[in-house]
């Protein structure tokens, strides 16, 4: 409909310069303005005409609309007042990865408790005391409690691990493995290959990320063999590589050019010259012209050539292209041992539409490093890149622990001077409570301390070591300004429990608020549990009891979106998708519906500094939140403890 009324508005926009260049035209100085209104007007009319369809239109209004926004405001609760009606009105949808049924699922509400930290004394600013502070915060004035919506329905991602093993089996950088895959060759002999890996081969949660280049998600899920067979005690772990589009169903046979090789302009193309050199071409013209015998010698030809050629000319895309679905060429050192191979993936994108440089996604993991102390490093792996895509992580200056994992990496904005030969950097939370940062090259993976518990002298009163990394973290929806020197995240840790009253071990969600200023970090919000609204899945897969390990894992932020805003109120209509998994046994999509004012209800609620000092009373203040998050989550494993206590099991 958008092209008619252009049509219009150029035939009314001539005929009126017309007719005001002949009424003037006998005055030099009028003739002149004219010429200028024409070359004025005439840039905007080809624009209206090139963008005549009403996507486009919308498209160039949002981002006018977002010119016209303010790009910092002052400070966090500043954020409240924000009216961005105008311009999410024009936002573009089509692109977005929120799913129209997303938007018309059901929610449930929920009061989702927090707890802050870093409050204004009740004593003012200038007369405030480490005594007044010690006596006013308790977990009644720590506490926060605002209202979250989760979608009622969750969907769970499918993975054929009849075609992991067949690609295991037959693609030879996965050679290293066959020893330990035959180990079972005789137990196995009169299975079928969905017998197999029903029996021997396990999947543990999944990780997932937007890619706006390629308008779909990228899932990295970690894949067990164990020949006892237990799903808790793996012979080797890999990563399986999928592809889904925005509304969750997988897409098979996607080609992502690697980021680092030149790929022709035109990939169709140069994909159909390769079909004719390896012989692969229909044979649909010889019928179309009557030549029906040499049609069906055409057909015979191609038949006898088909699954050589075909596999020749995956070996060739493979060179270029990483392919959805696929398994990660992630190499270590085969032995008959255990727990070997990649464990605990996450994953963040690189770039795109809200960073700098090229979209890529970069996988996180631990392993057994073999070929050096045999200790448990942290790797991270860039599956679209075909140079060294896999990079060990050691710390500068610091010992390696036995046991390294759980780092939850986030991007730091920062000015753009890095080489164009550089990979860039990636900043890790490498602990919560103490707090402690690295920044870690992604070329040679050396991290930095840029952060750490003697920045503040951290005693055990603000330890809790069973908070640990799992999600991501997200900085807030880019459709939001940004507050004048500070940097702000969102991120779901997890907490790790022993006989806390559930089962063995006991594992919940956590959320958590990371504000930076001028290099100081800070744990503004920590939400202690969540459960999304699930009723978790017991360990033996067979109900909802505590029994030997409880797990509700958080894996990764899918994306957080703004889609409304109430223009009286200024409230968010927005959303934010993750991927979690239960029992360490499959992978689900939850939404969260409202987080965003959950987020900035704190500036609202709560008398919060604006900036986290650091000085003599910095590890009381933590320590004050810190405490109360420890008893929360101890409360919650005993309580939910009672509600679904182990008898459950034999009823």
């Amino acid at each position: 409909m958008a092209a008619p009324l252009v049509s219009d508005s150029k035939r009314v926009l001539l005929f009126m310069m017309r007719k005001l260049s002949i009424s003037l035209q006998t005055r030099k100085i009028y003739k002149l303005i004219v010429t200028l209104l024409i070359c004025l007007f005439i840039p905007l009319i080809i624009i209206q005409s090139r963008y005549s369809d009403n996507d486009s239109i919308r498209s160039i209004k949002y981002k006018y609309n977002s010119l016209q926004n303010i790009k910092t405001v002052a400070q966090k609760k500043d954020l409240l007042n924000i009216d961005l009606t105008k311009t999410l009105r024009f936002k573009d949808f089509n692109r977005s990865p929120v799913h129209i049924e997303t938007l018309g699922q059901k929610y449930t509400e929920n009061q989702l408790l927090g707890y802050v930290s870093n409050l204004e004394s009740q004593g003012g600013k200038d007369r405030a005391t480490i005594g007044d502070y010690e006596r006013e915060a308790t977990c009644d004035t720590l506490q926060y409690i605002n209202k979250v919506e989760y979608s009622k329905e969750t969907k769970y991602l499918p993975l054929d691990l009849v075609r992991v093993r067949k690609e295991l089996m037959t693609n030879p950088k996965f050679e290293f493995l066959r020893k330990q895959m035959h180990a079972n060759n005789d137990a196995e002999k009169d299975l079928s290959d969905l017998e197999i890996v029903q029996k021997y081969w396990f999947t543990f949660g999944g990780v997932s990320v937007w890619s706006d280049e390629y308008q779909c998600f990228f899932v990295y899920s970690r894949v067990i063999f164990s020949k006892i067979p237990r799903r808790n005690h793996p012979h080797f772990s890999l990563v399986a590589a999928q592809a889904f589009d925005k509304n969750w169903n997988e897409i098979i046979g996607l080609k992502v050019p690697y980021v680092d090789l030149n790929i022709p302009a035109d990939v169709e193309k140069e994909l159909e010259k390769l079909d004719n050199d390896l012989g692969l071409y229909k044979c649909d013209h010889l019928k179309a012209i009557g030549k029906d015998a040499s049609f069906d010698k055409c057909v015979e030809e191609q038949t006898k050539i088909k699954l050589k050629a075909e596999k020749r000319k995956d070996e060739i895309i493979s060179k270029y292209f990483r392919m959805y679905p696929s398994v990660l060429e992630i190499e270590f050192k085969s032995a008959d041992k255990s727990y070997l191979g990649p464990e605990d993936p996450h994953v963040i994108m690189k770039g795109g539409i809200n960073g700098d440089g090229i979209e890529e996604p970069l996988v996180f993991f631990n392993m057994l490093d073999h070929y050096s102390d045999s200790n448990r490093r942290m790797f991270t792996f860039s599956p679209h890149r075909k140079t060294e895509p896999m990079i060990r992580m050691t710390i500068n200056g610091r010992k390696v622990k036995r046991i390294e994992k759980n780092w939850a990496p986030f991007f730091v904005k920062q000015s753009n001077t890095e080489s164009a030969f550089s990979r860039g950097t990636v900043h890790l939370i490498y602990s919560f409570f103490p707090l402690e940062i690295l920044k870690c090259s992604l070329n040679d993976g050396i991290c930095d301390t840029v952060f750490e518990a003697d920045t503040l002298e951290s005693t055990k009163e603000s330890e809790f070591l069973s908070m640990r990394g799992s999600t991501q973290f997200y900085k807030l929806p880019s459709d939001l300004p940004q507050v004048k020197g500070k940097q702000i995240w969102v991120g779901f840790p997890k907490f790790h429990l022993n006989g806390c009253g559930c089962g063995f071990k006991y594992y919940r969600p956590m959320i958590s608020v990371l504000v930076e200023h001028n290099g100081v970090y800070n744990l503004e919000l920590v939400v202690p549990s969540l459960d999304f609204g699930i009723n978790v899945l017991s360990w033996d897969l067979k109900g909802h009891y505590c029994f030997d390990v409880n797990v509700l894992n958080p894996n990764s932020i899918n994306y957080w979106e703004i889609v409304n805003q109430n223009p009286k109120t200024l409230e968010f209509d927005d959303y934010m998708s993750l991927t979690v998994s239960e029992a360490d046994s499959n992978t689900e999509i939850v939404v969260v519906k409202g987080l965003l004012n959950y987020v900035l209800g704190i500036y609202r609620d709560k008398p919060m500094k604006e900036d986290f000092e650091i000085n003599k009373s910095s590890n009381m203040i933590i320590g004050k939140t810190v405490g109360c998050v420890a008893k929360a989550t101890r409360d919650d494993c005993k309580e939910y403890g009672k509600t679904h206590p182990e008898s459950d099991k034999d009823s």
